[in-house]
């Protein structure tokens, strides 16, 4: 007799086929070997141009945008375990010698939708309360989805998960060119160059000469390629070629001493803690690519870049490099946190509202309760005081993990939410002592999304949603009607035949059984 609940059951079963496959896809690698490598190196630029250079109807677009974002988490774990399990690195590359195995590569891909998938059926059995699990070894599990958005409760956390997705979504979109991501880089980076310096041993301004300079030879080399491409006709490369993917991929190769005699031996830390490690690699973190930390690879003599990779890589490889630097890691939170500020103030002045104090102290008797860490003004003497909060999510929490999510929850109303009640109860009481009129609004501005927003009775909003909500020129408005109206919900983003086709391409398809109405 099974005494496991149905959610346990269920939870066992789907953690049990992820580790199942993700065994399974660590050993079809082995099969494969540096053409599989390329394939992916290759494809991972060629979806990249997709919205760029095709032209995508608008009623498709969403559709290639949720393609592409599978696409490319599937391809950066995939490069990895290839990396990995199948090179061996002291052996000289034979071009005319690589093959690509196209069942394992369209097998593989398949098999890391199907595990993100599986991954997205945990956070929703975590919230429904009537599961039934049945079937042989509990092959099937049914649940009511309905019954998640019928929940009140529920309904918050999958609205803020979506809220995640949306707004992961809307930066995503935002691409942009390197000469402009470098810039903006550097001017992100400029205030924390004194620490870049210390801890990595190179200027900032050098580290941003190396990343254009690797950048342009890549470049460089593709260009002086193309002639070895396979074409379809005399305007169009046949992408799908073995002969395009080898020698794309072939261009990815710079030179150490290139670069060394550059830009001399001071880069040699930087590009260390970029290369990829096998010692740190863990095959079954499908969902926290390494690659995002350590996008090179080691080939000996030469290096193997994906501008793509690289790129992806710079502003939270340097976060968390300076946020765990030994020597950095006190100072760059402080100025981090002053930065942050900086960032809201800017927002604010688009929207007339203007900076009035920073760090405001505040005193009962002679006893310090606190601080506000922002107070801006507009011409109408409208005036905002803002709890700033940069931290950055917990990965669980950014990939919907229900359990973590309602912990975040319960810590961010007793460490926000309290402090801010009882701010605003002081300043309500003494208001007039510190120059700020009754009727004033208390709100927090965070870095990224949070769970808070949506239960608590203070404006929670990201920095995205504080310019919106400057924007409307209303300041009563709700969490609610701001959520609404930006990340629009109950838009139809898909016909039901685009959503067929979702659920076929990147769903399971075994494990969950459908309703005959099709729900």
């Amino acid at each position: 007799m099974n005494d496991k609940t149905p959610h346990e059951r269920a939870k066992n079963k789907i953690e049990f086929e992820i580790s199942k496959k993700i065994q399974s896809t660590i050993e079809s690698s082995k099969n494969g070997g540096i053409g599989e490598l390329f394939y992916y190196l290759h494809y991972l630029h060629v979806i990249r141009l997709i919205p760029q250079t095709q032209d995508i109807p608008d009623s498709e677009l969403n559709m290639v945008l949720i393609y592409n974002n599978h696409l490319n988490d599937a391809y950066k774990y995939l490069i990895q375990i290839f990396y990995v399990n199948a090179i061996d690195v002291a052996t000289p590359i034979n071009l005319k010698d690589i093959s690509i195995n196209s069942e394992i590569v369209q097998s593989l891909t398949k098999r890391t939708f199907e595990i993100n998938s599986n991954y997205e059926n945990l956070t929703f059995i975590t919230m429904s309360e009537n599961l039934k699990v049945y079937g042989e070894r509990d092959r099937y599990l049914r649940m009511d989805f309905g019954e998640v958005l019928n929940n009140p409760r529920t309904k918050k956390f999958f609205e803020y998960n979506l809220r995640i997705d949306r707004d992961n979504e809307f930066h995503k979109q935002n691409l942009q060119l390197k000469d402009d991501l470098l810039k903006n880089f550097e001017k992100e980076y400029q205030p924390y160059s004194d620490l870049f310096k210390n801890e990595l041993n190179i200027e900032l301004k050098t580290f941003i000469m190396l990343i254009d300079f690797i950048i342009n030879t890549i470049t460089e080399q593709i260009n002086s390629n193309e002639s070895n491409f396979v074409n379809i006709d005399e305007d169009k490369i046949d992408v799908n070629a073995l002969g395009t993917i080898v020698n794309f991929a072939n261009s990815l190769f710079i030179d150490k001493n290139k670069l060394y005699s550059n830009f001399g031996d001071n880069i040699k830390k930087i590009l260390n803690k970029l290369t990829f490690d096998i010692n740190l690699y863990n095959a079954n973190e499908l969902r926290y690519n390494q690659v995002a930390r350590q996008p090179i690879f080691d080939f000996g003599d030469k290096y193997l870049i994906s501008p793509e990779l690289l790129l992806d890589s710079l502003f939270i490889n340097l976060h968390y490099t300076l946020l765990e630097g030994f020597e950095s890691k006190e100072q760059y939170k402080d100025k981090y946190a002053s930065t942050f500020l900086d960032k809201i103030v800017e927002v604010s002045k688009k929207h007339d509202f203007k900076e009035v104090a920073r760090e405001l102290d505040l005193y009962q008797g002679k006893n310090q309760i606190g601080d506000i860490d922002l107070i801006i003004k507009n011409s109408k003497n409208d005036f905002i005081l803002i709890e700033a909060k940069n931290h950055s999510l917990p990965l669980d929490v950014y990939f919907h993990d229900y359990q973590p999510t309602r912990k975040r929850l319960s810590y961010l109303q007793k460490e926000w939410e309290r402090k801010v009640a009882k701010r605003r109860k002081h300043i309500l009481i003494n208001h007039s002592k510190y120059g700020i009129p009754s009727n004033f609004k208390y709100i927090i501005v965070s870095k990224n999304p949070e769970i808070l927003s949506h239960f608590s009775d203070y404006l929670t909003l990201s920095l995205e949603e504080f310019d919106y909500y400057l924007n409307q020129k209303n300041l009563d408005m709700t969490f609610q009607e701001i959520f609404d109206e930006i990340y629009r919900i109950d838009d139809d983003r898909f016909t039901p035949e685009q959503l067929e086709k979702l659920r076929t391409d990147l769903s399971p398809g075994t494990f969950l059984e459908r309703n005959k109405n099709g729900s």
